[in-house]
């Protein structure tokens, strides 16, 4: 075994990769096969050089399922990402996403569902970008009452401090795109594809499109999401449980005011608006990063038209997100304007002029 102090300084230089390579799995240079869509399936030697439990864990704790960890690379905390004292930008969009939702639901009976299904899954998901937002300590310096502004769940997705918490973890940029620490990966292990069935692969296959991510990934996100989290407070991890009480006190208000207060019935918000909503926010997640032995050239810029920064809340210049994670929405374009050039010879020209390039 390595001695701790080698461990250590692996990991404090973000060098965790490289200081295992001679342990790593015999089939770690692999890859499969490019797929059509926006990320390869297998996690190539970005991730499958690690260490094994038992030395990592010696130098370490560290939680794969996305709590905050103590570890000795920097990883991304809420102390990390301070606002102004009010941010009345945002305040006023949370409140315009709320109205927007409330008149479609409200007035369902008179509306067509050919205009209730574009403007509410817009709505919802930019209340996706707006949760984002928040995570990174937006629009208040005031926790607590951030979270309450975006309480109520358009789309029955995540539990938001679930969602907080391993989005924090994503913002461990040496680990983006690991499939086993980074918990907004869409790669795979190569033995984990190896072991999968051809139902399986064919799903995997079909959420690699743009298309099946739109179609069938909200329903994939939700199984392997909220069956993942079932198990683990099944084994015993019950501080998640405070987190899932709060999404189910928040999607039953939604459900009461949708039905009881609207009248709108669920199945009809959820396939308008709820689910849709997801699809949309999907979009982005899409081709955010990609697999690449230099961490800077993993995360992408997208030079997107306004509708859809908007809705992004101008996430989709992602490397300057997640150069200045806690600048809010508003602030990021200025900041990309005036770093264009070094962020695109950062990311190794890692651009797209627009979603119209995947669509």
């Amino acid at each position: 075994m390595a001695a701790d102090g080698q461990i250590e300084t692996a990991l404090a230089t973000g060098e965790i990769c490289s200081f295992a390579a001679n342990r790593a799995r015999a089939n770690s240079a692999k890859t499969a096969p490019r797929l059509r869509g926006g990320d390869v399936v297998l996690a190539t030697r970005i991730c499958s050089n690690i260490l094994t439990l038992r030395e990592f864990f010696s130098a370490t704790w560290f939680h794969v399922a996305g709590k905050r960890a103590r570890v000795y690379s920097a990883a991304m905390t809420i102390a990390d990402t301070r606002t102004a004292r009010v941010e009345w930008q945002t305040i006023v969009l949370i409140g315009a996403v709320y109205l927007t939702l409330a008149a479609l639901v409200w007035n369902h009976a008179s509306l067509p569902w050919w205009l209730i299904l574009p403007v509410g899954a817009y709505a919802a998901a930019l209340h996706s970008s707006l949760q984002h937002e928040v995570l990174h300590g937006h629009p208040t310096r005031i926790r607590r009452l951030n979270e309450a502004l975006i309480f109520l769940t358009p789309t029955f997705w995540l539990p938001f401090s679930r969602y907080r918490d391993l989005h924090l973890t994503h913002h461990r940029d040496i680990d983006l795109t690991c499939p086993v620490r980074d918990p907004e990966s869409y790669y795979l292990l190569p033995e984990d594809w190896a072991a999968a069935g051809p139902v399986r692969k064919a799903l995997y296959a079909i959420n690699q499109t743009l298309g099946g991510r739109m179609l069938i990934g909200p329903a994939v996100s939700i199984i392997q999401f909220w069956s993942a989290e079932l198990r683990a407070m099944a084994a015993g991890k019950h501080t998640m449980i405070g987190a899932w009480l709060l999404f189910a006190a928040s999607s039953a208000l939604t459900i009461t005011l949708v039905t009881g207060v609207a009248g709108m019935a669920l199945w009809k918000y959820y396939v308008l608006i709820a689910y849709p909503g997801i699809s949309l926010a999907l979009v982005r997640s899409y081709c955010e990063h990609q697999a690449a032995e230099d961490v800077n050239h993993r995360t992408i810029i997208v030079e997107a038209a306004p509708i859809w920064s908007l809705l992004f809340l101008n996430n989709n210049l992602h490397v300057a997100h997640h150069t200045r994670p806690g600048l809010s929405w508003y602030r990021l374009p200025a900041y990309y304007a005036a770093e264009r050039d070094a962020l695109i010879t950062r990311n190794n020209g890692y651009v797209m002029k627009g979603y119209g390039d995947i669509f």
